[in-house]
């Protein structure tokens, strides 16, 4: 099964970005997410998508050693939030694994209206964090070689460029194997050596 982790944008915490009239909610994905999910893989990896019937192999697998994570759009005025409940339309999601020390992105995905606004860079920190909290040590990717908006995402938040694995993908483009060391740092982002003199 081959990682879908080259959207041109892309966690313990859910969270809220955007802009109104909506916010964005990053929340665990449901059984009732793989619809969605798995158009918006079509659409976006068309040559290498999961389809629906892997996405649920690997929900088969949550929580023992994956995680899945969906964004949508919810109203931003608390008054209509209270009613919503949380089927917006879908901006995003992110699966990884964790086991023992090493955690790997396996998909990671934004749709294309909402690129290009911030919101993989803030939905990969979240995957950072919740690989912390898992006490992961490193985490791993493949990114497509031709795909240069992902690679620069992934490199602005600290992956290193790895090994290339030749004509990888269906259409015969190399990947990119990318890691980036958790270190000792918490899931609040804290190396274990500042935690004494943090106020």
């Amino acid at each position: 099964m081959t990682p879908n982790t080259s959207s041109s944008q892309a966690g313990q915490d859910e969270g809220e970005l955007g802009s109104a009239p909506t916010a964005i909610q990053w929340r665990p994905a449901t059984s009732s997410d793989l619809e969605d999910m798995a158009k918006l893989e079509a659409d976006l990896f068309p040559v290498d998508a999961w389809s629906i019937e892997v996405f649920q192999q690997e929900f088969d697998l949550v929580p023992e050693t994956r995680s899945y994570w969906v964004g949508r759009e919810v109203p931003r005025d608390p008054l209509d939030a209270l009613d919503h409940d949380g089927s917006g339309p879908l901006v995003g999601y992110a699966g990884i694994s964790f086991l023992g020390p090493e955690s790997e992105i396996m998909t990671f995905a934004i749709t294309r209206s909402h690129q290009g606004q911030g919101l993989g860079t803030q939905f990969l920190k979240k995957l950072v964090n919740l690989a912390r909290v898992h006490e992961c040590k490193q985490m791993f990717l493949e990114v497509r070689a031709d795909n240069n908006a992902a690679f620069a995402l992934y490199n602005r938040a600290g992956f290193i460029e790895g090994e290339r694995r030749k004509r990888y993908y269906n259409d015969g483009v190399d990947a990119i194997l990318m890691s980036k060391d958790l270190g000792y740092e918490d899931h609040h982002g804290l190396k274990s050596t500042d935690q004494n003199s943090a106020s």
